[in-house]
């Protein structure tokens, strides 16, 4: 529907395409810190099989996030995560926890199947070194400018700070993050960034679109049926402006996330 300056990049992950007018790829958390049931594996593989599915079903691509605090057993998360031989990504806010987590997976052979999340602009020095031996094939780029954070600031992040750092770091399949921020913090340059960094870098770009929802849901102080349906809205407008793959936060949303991206594309594909 669009037409950039870059031609689009198809990357693959263990056999899953993204961006390059493949379908968009659906991207959904697990381990959530706020998840009351996080420590419940049983419950968690149900949702994943569900999910599983879902995407089945809907004939959409899904990855796994999975988010590691700096407590958790890392070892035995990423075991239970490997056995449904999908990719995923290392969610940390801790660099420490990401980079013993990848680490692992280097060991354990999931080296093609684990995405690094994320190159940021926060990264230490100690980080990058680690980086450069460790050698990640695949990598997520977060364009967030804790000084500049509109289109111009995010481009500029990308370019000048995270790309060089991937590059040196051996890094093969690049996604870019535009960087989702709440209402009142430039949300809308967030989703027409995805435009713009495709347009500027080619790389499969997307969002976790979710995140612009949440703090606004809490200050109008609306209801969980409320919030649901002003999530799934703004993750439908965000795959009408050219996401190549949608953060959708935790799993327990797929049920919904699912048919109204199935209904998007099929909007997209009727032209």
């Amino acid at each position: 529907m669009f037409k950039y300056k870059k031609e689009q990049k198809t990357i693959e992950i263990n056999g899953i395409k993204i961006g390059g007018g493949n379908s968009i790829v659906l991207m959904g958390t697990i381990f959530y810190k706020e998840e009351k049931n996080r420590n419940d594996f049983n419950y968690i593989e149900s949702l994943v099989n569900n999910t599983l599915e879902l995407s089945e079903k809907n004939e959409i691509p899904f990855l796994l996030d999975v988010f590691i605090d700096e407590k958790d057993d890392f070892e035995k998360t990423i075991n239970f995560t490997s056995k449904f031989k999908i990719p995923f990504l290392i969610d940390s806010p801790n660099w420490e926890t990401r980079i013993k987590s990848f680490k692992f997976c280097k060991e354990v052979g999931l080296m093609d199947s684990v995405i690094y999340n994320s190159f940021n602009s926060g990264m230490p020095l100690e980080e990058k070194e680690e980086l450069k031996t460790l050698r990640p094939k695949n990598a997520l780029l977060l364009a967030f400018n804790p000084v500049n954070n509109s289109i111009p600031g995010k481009i500029e992040t990308i370019k000048k700070k995270l790309l060089p750092v991937a590059q040196l770091s051996g890094v093969r399949n690049i996604l870019l993050d535009s960087g989702s921020m709440p209402i009142g913090n430039k949300s809308l340059e967030s989703i027409k960034a995805v435009i713009a960094l495709k347009s500027n870098f080619g790389y499969p770009t997307g969002c976790g679109i979710h995140n612009i929802v949440s703090s606004w849901i809490k200050e109008k102080e609306f209801d969980k049926e409320i919030k649901n349906i002003c999530d799934s809205s703004l993750m439908a407008c965000q795959a009408i402006l050219g996401a190549d793959f949608i953060m959708y936060g935790p799993i327990e949303s797929s049920y919904r996330v699912f048919p109204v991206i199935r209904m998007i594309q099929d909007v997209l594909n009727d032209g």
